[in-house]
């Protein structure tokens, strides 16, 4: 049976994943051996179709949410005595993410044939960042890689904060241009041809600027529904 558990550990950093055992009260006894204090267990259930996992192993991603989890986690783990080939496959067990369960088989399949972390990581630059991979070396290389990770963590953290800030302010500008162009359009399509026939009942002479203005008001009146799919694909 798989559980979803949430524990803290001796620094009091919280973490959380999932786990297979027999039940809850094997389950939180692992946990205890492995220097965590249990603070909730449930029960997971299993998916039906697992289309999702299948999707994600084959072209999903590993979002910055979940590398910073797994930073965390890996650190948090070492802190506590854990081996890193012990705690990867520990964070193999926890990961829903079936891009990142494969992305930890090969990271302790690197470990177990004398590798690094630091040289598995390498193997996917679409993952995970040049100062990602410079970060962790450095760390094995100083003998402070559980620290390396905690710091990688913040930096990620840090980073997917400031990204969602950026995006947050820019949303009321983009629906204001968006109000605008929508605005501009319905004008060609349906003012412009109004003051072209006027011109035209007037007889009065247009300037070619005009001219071509009420052309693209024609344009974009008889061809309203093209206009659109145009701008929600550019």
């Amino acid at each position: 049976m798989n559980f979803f558990y949430k524990a803290k550990t001796k620094e009091g950093q919280i973490i959380e994943g999932i786990l297979e055992s027999k039940d809850k009260f094997a389950l939180a006894h692992d946990l205890r051996s492995q220097g965590y204090i249990p603070l909730r267990i449930s029960e997971r259930k299993a998916d039906i179709f697992n289309l999702n996992g299948l999707f994600q192993q084959f072209i999903g991603k590993v979002s910055i949410q979940e590398q910073i989890i797994f930073t965390k986690n890996l650190s948090g783990m070492l802190h506590a005595g854990l081996a890193l080939s012990r705690a990867i496959s520990v964070l193999k067990k926890q990961t829903k993410n079936a891009k990142l369960s494969n992305i930890l088989i090969s990271l302790n399949k690197e470990i177990d044939s004398g590798g690094t972390l630091s040289s598995g990581l390498s193997k996917f630059p679409k993952t995970f960042s040049k100062l990602f991979i410079s970060m962790v070396k450095a760390g094995e290389e100083s003998g402070n890689l559980a620290e390396a990770l905690m710091e990688v963590g913040a930096n990620l953290e840090k980073s997917h904060t400031l990204t969602k800030k950026v995006k947050g302010a820019l949303i009321y500008p983009g629906v204001i241009l968006s109000a605008m162009i929508l605005i501009g359009i319905l004008m060609f399509a349906y003012v412009v041809p109004t003051l072209a026939k006027t011109f035209k009942d007037v007889g009065a002479e247009i300037p070619a600027s005009t001219r071509f203005i009420i052309f693209l008001g024609d344009f974009i009146s008889h061809n309203l529904i093209l206009v659109f799919v145009f701008l929600e694909h550019t």
